[in-house]
């Protein structure tokens, strides 16, 4: 799943979840696949993941959640989504970054 959504894979993404992925399953550095689609700005993908019951304040291991990355890479659109949906204005990350 962290892959799919890494790559952009939005079909593969939605077929995994329809097979009953786990949408909210962290990798080593503890993104969850939410993390990798804000990371590229698919916004088709992160409405997808949201609506399916991702975890939009989930945490990485330094505390990043997806609305810290979609702003970090200037994913605006991907930021307003995610602020529509719910995503408080996060606490600081472990760099005491805010989004």
């Amino acid at each position: 799943m962290s892959r799919a959504s890494m790559r952009g894979h939005g079909p593969v993404a939605t077929y995994l979840i329809k097979c009953g992925a786990n949408i909210n399953a962290a990798d080593k550095w503890g993104w969850v696949p939410l993390h990798w689609a804000c990371e590229g700005g698919r916004v088709d993908l992160v409405e997808v993941l949201v609506q399916s019951g991702a975890n939009i304040e989930a945490r990485t291991k330094t505390n990043r959640t997806p609305l810290h990355i979609a702003a970090h890479y200037g994913h605006a659109d991907v930021v307003r989504l995610l602020l529509r949906r719910g995503a408080g204005a996060a606490p600081a990350d472990d760099d005491n970054k805010r989004p």
